[in-house]
């Protein structure tokens, strides 16, 4: 007797019937491969026959629901250590207190919609203005780079802060526009490759700063941050969520620019 093995259903004229276990009694002499049950004419062709073919099988629900769990863990495991080694990273770095502020020359004011979706103001925008205007006008900065996107929903980011800024007291003369600053990556990017700054202070909400100074540390540039007014998070969920999806996209951002022409050649000039 021959049992507990895969083996296939394979009929006289040698075609192939089904696959199958059990127990089977030994009718031909090269066993290795073939086993015939009496009586039906049908061989067993066990592992190296041509007709062998290993049998698959489906996972169960509860094996499916253990590996979305654990996949599920892993993910949000990896989110949580992230948020953590950033805001570990950059916590000193960042001020709501203007006389607290140290001083740098300039200041990279981050771009948002002057209006939410509602078509109502944006108070992030408001706040982030007012936020500068203040940096500005306590003498903490002495230039503003406005960086932003400059077509977005009709609107041209960097001349609406200008605008704002100017009604707020600031003089168009010491404000950059950046019209290339098509997401904070770019922004902080283009504030040390573009406009040449080493060190600067950045504006926006608390939450964004973190980001953004984590950013312009791992591109070699000293940033700190002053912290815009924010919403709370029940009021501003679509804001909480994009920024935990912005935190792992920095990442790849990172990667891309570490592997880019200008970066190899800025780190062998460096070097």
């Amino acid at each position: 007797m021959h049992g507990g093995q895969e083996l296939v259903f394979i009929g006289r004229s040698g075609s192939l019937i089904g696959y199958g276990r059990g127990r089977v009694r030994r009718r031909a002499r090269n066993a290795s491969f073939a086993r015939s049950f009496h009586g039906y004419g049908v061989a067993f062709a066990c592992k190296g026959h041509p007709h062998y073919r290993p049998q698959t099988r489906m996972p169960s629900l509860k094996e499916l629901l253990h590996w979305n769990l654990a996949i599920a863990l892993v993910l949000s495991s990896a989110l949580v250590i992230n948020e953590l080694h950033i805001q570990r990273r950059v916590s000193s770095q960042l001020f709501a207190d203007v006389e607290a502020i140290p001083f740098n020359n300039v200041a990279l004011v981050l771009g948002t919609l002057p209006v939410a979706h509602d078509g109502g103001p944006n108070p992030f925008f408001t706040e982030r203005m007012e936020a500068a205007a203040e940096l500005y006008c306590s003498g903490r900065v002495q230039h503003l780079i406005l960086s932003g996107d400059a077509d977005i929903w009709g609107y041209d980011e960097p001349e609406e802060m200008r605008a704002a800024l100017v009604a707020r007291g600031v003089p168009s003369a010491d404000m950059t526009l950046d019209r290339a600053g098509l997401n904070t990556f770019a922004s902080v990017a283009r504030a040390k490759t573009v406009f040449g700054q080493e060190r600067f202070t950045i504006v926006s909400q608390g939450y964004h700063n973190e980001r953004a100074v984590f950013i312009a540390e791992e591109l070699g540039a000293e940033a700190i941050a002053y912290n815009a007014a924010a919403l709370p998070i029940h009021r501003a969920k679509r804001s909480w969520i994009r920024e935990r999806a912005s935190r792992v996209k920095m990442w790849l951002d990172l990667i891309l620019a570490a592997r880019s022409p200008l970066a190899r050649t800025a780190a062998s000039f460096e070097r």
